[in-house]
């Protein structure tokens, strides 16, 4: 009976680290929803209610490289995002439903921006570091944005 024990054990914890953990995580008062798989972690969504979210590029020593928040009709009230360094990708539609969204800051870690990430028809002010290459952002959204800044100098696209 302990030998049956001991080997289920060693089963759900060889198929926990295969298939990875959902968990929460909150960082400067934001409650974080997050997956864990192959040593990484993506951010799958966040309180829909804050204004001003910094989404963290690293938890508890484990990077997070993907930021997919897309749930399709869910109007997330945020207003300025800040995606921290360590941030790789950013997921199909991630900020679609983000109607309020007027300023982006970015990683130079970021180096892919799927389709559609941000909502068309806001005018989002993006900012990153002076190496950021701004047209990852431009070429992946439902339209060109206007205003977008590189390390506080605003470059017109």
């Amino acid at each position: 009976m302990r030998n049956l024990f001991l080997l289920l054990m060693v089963v759900t914890l060889s198929v926990g680290s295969t298939y990875g953990r959902s968990f929460k995580y909150v960082y400067k008062d934001v409650t974080f929803k997050c997956n864990e798989d192959k040593g990484s972690i993506t951010i799958t969504s966040f309180d829909d209610d804050a204004d001003i979210v910094i989404i963290p590029g690293e938890i508890d020593g484990v990077q997070v490289r993907k930021v997919s928040c897309f749930i399709n009709g869910h109007n997330y009230m945020a207003s300025e995002l800040v995606l921290e360094e360590g941030i790789e990708e950013i997921a199909k539609f991630c900020f679609n439903e983000f109607r309020q969204l007027r300023k982006v800051t970015l990683p130079s870690t970021l180096n892919k921006v799927n389709s559609n990430a941000f909502r068309k028809g806001n005018d989002i002010i993006f900012s990153g570091p002076d190496n950021f290459d701004i047209a990852l952002v431009s070429s992946y959204t439902s339209r060109p944005f206007n205003n977008i800044k590189s390390s506080g100098q605003e470059r017109l696209f």
